[in-house]
């Protein structure tokens, strides 16, 4: 239940209303007050209890709308800007963004040049794959509820759930995506952008989807490279399918399988 504020409590909060601040610490009251840090610290608690905070990490606290109430919750995205400095949502979450799947996203995937551990939050479990610096591309500023949040363009996201099909789900969801939105991609750049991550096992792997969704991915198809022949997806069982000699791969799952 969220209970009514002082009058200094209030004056605080609107100094960030006004400012489209939907996350604050000790520093940003600093910076608009001349509190002290045992007053602060006191505030910050008070404010927590009342239900008009809600923390996000040590001295990281989400601020509830004046409209909020039980069961209120931010747009899981705006909370990331403070939980690690270099990184974009990709992978399941940003394929569930722009409409690529139908899975509810409690877990929140982001990439990220950093370590940085697992993070629960209103409800949300937030989880940082790391990434090379090599890799570190193909994303865009978005506003959200006011925030800039940086997410993978709709390539960048494919490619990212091919590379580390972990944070996607399975290979099944990721070809899914391709097939069922072929008028939302950029082939092209989702192409080049599999060159440019210098991975053969990707490259391989995505050659074989976009064929199989009726793509061309000629491309492709000199930079397979002369190493083994790889398991489709490492997610699903390891068992011999069927070989595709085209694409140097294992099939683990029935072609008619992925194509439901």
């Amino acid at each position: 239940m969220i209970r009514s504020l002082s009058k200094q409590e209030y004056d605080l909060l609107s100094k960030f209303a006004v400012r489209n601040v939907n996350v604050i610490s000790m520093k940003d009251i600093k910076e608009v007050s001349c509190f002290s840090d045992g007053k602060i610290r006191v505030m910050l608690h008070r404010l927590q209890k009342k239900g008009w905070l809600e923390r996000i990490k040590k001295g990281t606290y989400l601020i509830v709308p004046i409209e909020g109430r039980d069961g209120w919750a931010e747009h899981p995205f705006v909370v990331l800007p403070n939980l690690v400095k270099n990184y974009y949502v990709s992978y399941r979450s940003a394929l569930a963004y722009y409409g690529f799947t139908e899975q509810i996203p409690f877990y929140i995937f982001s990439a990220t040049t950093e370590r940085k551990n697992s993070l629960n939050f209103q409800g949300y479990i937030y989880r940082f794959a790391r990434m090379d610096e090599r890799k570190f591309f193909g994303f865009e500023k978005t506003k959200i509820s006011g925030v800039e949040i940086n997410v993978a363009d709709k390539e960048k996201a494919v490619i990212d759930c091919i590379d580390k099909e972990e944070y996607a789900g399975s290979i099944i969801e990721t070809f899914r995506a391709i097939k069922d939105n072929t008028k939302q991609f950029d082939f092209v750049k989702m192409i080049n952008y599999a060159v440019k991550m210098k991975s053969k096992s990707l490259i391989r792997r995505l050659g074989y989807l976009l064929n199989l969704a009726g793509q061309d991915a000629k491309e492709l198809e000199n930079k397979t490279g002369k190493f083994r022949h790889i398991y489709l997806s490492n997610v699903l069982p390891k068992r011999k399918v069927k070989l595709n000699k085209k694409w140097k791969l294992i099939l683990n799952i029935e072609e008619n399988e992925l194509s439901k």
